[in-house]
């Protein structure tokens, strides 16, 4: 709640849950507007965050979709209080040699970008991980509707019985991917919180054990890998 009001949503946690419960009752697929981080988030905000999350999904997961909602930072719009707050803290930005990129109105927008600065520097190395999980998420969900594509406009044409195992497949893929996607971000939110120490080694570590996980998740749903193969270096940690 304290998320809700901090950006003066108008709407309570349990507004948004009787909401979603309609949204289900009436079997319509819903895509959830999620901010995970911006300057104040703290370990405790987002451990009740997860934790609605789970009771999003805990029901008919497979009509909530697009589950990359957990690694969107805070980019404040010009002349809001928020948006005041971090130009006076300084802790969004866009790169000076981007700026000229933008269009006046996408400057307006953006005001100084997403934060890139968090009261608790913990956070910043959370939402690297977050990112690698989002990543991961969207190569494999790519591929997948690839593959679709090619199968339903007849560039592949398997056999009967093979072109269903490839729906039901896909179907089971997709339908679970929300379910698992928040799973993993509390996992990874948890391990953070806990860590001794953050550096690359631990980076290094959590992606691979995300790329493990999300193997495990598309050789269940889908009964093969999603991804080309595995290139992780530390230099690009560092």
């Amino acid at each position: 709640q304290a998320v809700l009001d901090r950006y003066r949503k108008g709407t309570t946690v349990e507004q948004n849950h009787e909401a979603i419960a309609i949204l289900k009752k009436l079997e319509i697929r819903l895509r959830m507007g999620f901010i995970s981080f911006d300057y104040h988030t703290s370990f405790s905000e987002l451990r009740r965050n997860v934790a609605h999350l789970r009771r999003v999904v805990s029901e008919n997961a497979q009509l909530v979709t697009q589950p990359i909602f957990f690694q969107n930072m805070m980019s404040p719009l010009e002349d809001t209080p928020l948006g005041r707050e971090y130009e006076a803290r300084g802790v969004s930005g866009v790169p000076w040699n981007a700026r000229s990129l933008l269009s006046e109105q996408q400057r307006r927008l953006v005001r100084g970008g997403a934060v890139v600065r968090f009261s608790d520097p913990r956070i910043a190395f959370l939402c690297e991980v977050a990112r690698i999980l989002g990543s991961e998420i969207l190569q494999r969900s790519t591929v997948l509707e690839n593959r679709l594509s090619d199968l339903f406009s007849l560039r592949v044409t398997p056999s009967g019985a093979e072109h269903d195992d490839h729906l039901a497949n896909a179907l089971s893929w997709f339908n679970h991917l929300t379910a698992f996607s928040v799973d993993q971000f509390g996992e990874i939110v948890t391990e953070v919180e806990q860590a001794q120490s953050l550096d690359p080694r631990l980076l290094l570590s959590l992606h691979e054990r995300i790329t493990d996980r999300c193997d495990e998740f598309d050789t269940r749903h889908y009964r093969e890998l999603l991804r080309g193969p595995r290139s992780v270096q530390t230099d690009n940690f560092c």
